[in-house]
């Protein structure tokens, strides 16, 4: 079919791919070699234009590699080095963006960053004060109906980087501003599981630590 000769000239143009087997259909469509392995928390389709229903693939890579990706073709439309290096892995990096919103936001050690969404650029950054490094980041939803084009805040939830610190949850300003508000627990253990989700209206919070007698406590 003409359209599959396309895809497979477009392909061979922009990096090497791995060809697709019969029984990994729908399991690895197309595979871009510069990139690194895609991690399922930090790859998620997003409208880069809100006034278009037109959405790319973002992800960020195992190397510390964000890249916005054409579902169509497997094109790379731009790419980026969050820490400006390929790393040897970046597990513990986190990737968001608001609905409708043009900007696609990383957190990766003691450095938050937005992106333009449609190019790649950058728009702003926040360095992590402290020793303390990101934990995770959450897009605070927009009050109201429409989203179009809203500029929407994000949750940065930090860890200490050695026993005696402070777990950290702040929301930044989506526009720049910096940290609007902070709540700071000293109270987990560093070796607890932490995690943070938003709503509207409400930050939350969630820790989970082995506890003496029950096993497990969450709070």
């Amino acid at each position: 079919m003409r359209w599959y000769g396309v895809l497979l000239g477009a392909l061979a143009a922009i990096a090497p791919v791995q060809t697709v087997f019969v029984d990994e259909a729908f399991n690895l469509d197309f595979h871009q070699a510069l990139l690194g392995a895609p991690q399922p928390h930090t790859t998620f389709f997003h409208k880069p234009d809100s006034s278009s229903n037109a959405a790319l693939l973002y992800t960020l890579s195992d190397k510390g590699l964000l890249a916005a990706v054409n579902p169509r073709d497997g094109s790379v439309v731009w790419r980026q080095a969050i820490s400006g290096q390929v790393r040897d892995t970046a597990t513990a990096a986190y990737l968001t963006a608001g609905e409708d919103d043009e900007k696609i936001i990383t957190a990766f050690e003691k450095t938050v960053t937005a992106w333009d969404a449609s190019d790649g650029r950058l728009v702003w950054t926040h360095r992590i004060k402290g020793r303390s490094r990101a934990a995770g980041l959450q897009a605070v939803p927009v009050l109201g109906s429409s989203t179009d084009g809203a500029v929407q805040d994000v949750i940065l939830l930090t860890q200490p980087q050695k026993e005696g610190g402070g777990y950290i949850v702040s929301r930044l300003g989506g526009d720049g501003a910096g940290e609007r508000w902070r709540h700071s627990d000293f109270d987990t253990k560093l070796d607890a599981t932490v995690s943070v989700a938003a709503s509207d209206k409400h930050v939350y919070y969630v820790s989970k630590s082995a506890g003496i007698l029950s096993g497990q406590k969450t709070k």
